[in-house]
């Protein structure tokens, strides 16, 4: 003959129960989207020369620029292509992720490219169309700027960044400025 059951193990259905109602409903909203009104002239497919500061010296190469917003409208997305950028490393790809950060109220971005640099870039925003972007080491934010990129807007269709700042130590090739115009207005 069995052993009859103990009070409590009737109980435990309607216990699983109630803790499954009870997690589901503790769930938290996914957080709100972020204030896009200050980025939202980025959106678009742009036609960008970019700059860079090789051991041979300076080299502009055109670049492709998509922006489009991502991730349920919380993140900007960015693609880059440089298809001619030299012979020897074929062309240059790069993808970065822009979202807002709440809790330090600034937008961060990470950017990753084909040569194998990572990037981690935080900003304020732009105030009266100019945005300056501050870049970290990766692994921790409160080390020193490695470089420090400052945007200007100095026309609807079009965007100016410029590298203020760099470690020149961390590559052979650094990207000096970018001026970007929309494929829908004149292009290079």
């Amino acid at each position: 003959m069995r052993a009859p059951r103990p009070p409590w193990r009737r109980l435990q259905p309607a216990i699983v129960a109630l803790f499954l109602v009870a997690l589901t409903g503790c769930q938290p909203a996914p957080p709100a989207t972020p204030d896009w009104s200050s980025m939202t002239e980025l959106l678009g497919d742009w036609t960008c020369e970019a700059h860079f500061q090789t051991p041979q010296g300076d080299l502009a190469v055109p670049m492709v620029t998509v922006v489009a917003r991502g991730m349920g409208g919380r993140w900007m997305e960015v693609h880059r292509e440089a298809p001619g950028w030299n012979a020897a490393s074929g062309r240059f790809v790069e993808d970065a992720y822009t979202g807002w950060d709440r809790r330090r109220g600034q937008w961060v971005t990470t950017v990753h490219n084909n040569f194998g640099v990572t990037g981690y870039l935080t900003s304020t925003g732009f105030h009266a169309g100019v945005a300056s972007w501050d870049e970290h080491p990766f692994t921790d934010i409160s080390l020193p700027l490695r470089s420090r990129t400052v945007w200007r807007k100095p026309a609807p269709n079009e965007w100016i960044a410029e590298m203020r700042t760099g470690d020149p130590t961390r590559s052979s090739v650094t990207l000096t400025s970018e001026h970007c115009l929309k494929k829908d207005a004149t292009s290079f």
